[in-house]
């Protein structure tokens, strides 16, 4: 059994390690006592993962993004269908793309929410009524 923190070490150092391993299990997520999810392992491959309602693919992205919490594998437990066909590496790089390409968008979020405050301040100082 492999247990720790995720604030220690990282969801996607966990995969890496359990996939170069060629490991088969369950790598579970909890938060407090609360179970998040689980990524399947089959022969060092990712097979399966679930998150609420998600399965697969959606839910592997959003579990490799969990900043904190504490995570367990564990071997001998029944293995699911599988629902993910491709390599680590791919998933891993995919997740990366994402996370990059959500900070560019939630940077031009801020830059434009910025522009609109500095205007609604430009207004509110020249209105006498304000």
């Amino acid at each position: 059994m492999l247990k720790g923190n995720i604030q220690d070490v990282s969801v996607a150092s966990v995969v890496q390690l359990c996939c170069q391993e060629k490991k088969s299990g369950c790598l579970s997520f909890y938060k407090d006592t609360i179970k998040i999810g689980d990524i399947y392992f089959q022969d060092g491959e990712i097979i399966a993962a679930q998150m609420d309602n998600l399965s697969g693919e959606k839910a592997f992205y959003k579990l490799i993004r969990l900043k904190s919490g504490e995570f367990i594998f564990q071997n001998n437990v029944p293995l699911p269908q599988r629902q993910i066909n491709n390599s680590f590496e791919y998933l891993l790089l995919e997740a990366a793309r994402y996370e990059d390409e959500m900070k560019v968008y939630l940077d031009s979020i801020v830059k434009k929410l910025t522009k609109i405050v500095g205007k609604i301040k430009e207004i509110e100082e020249a209105s006498p009524f304000i």
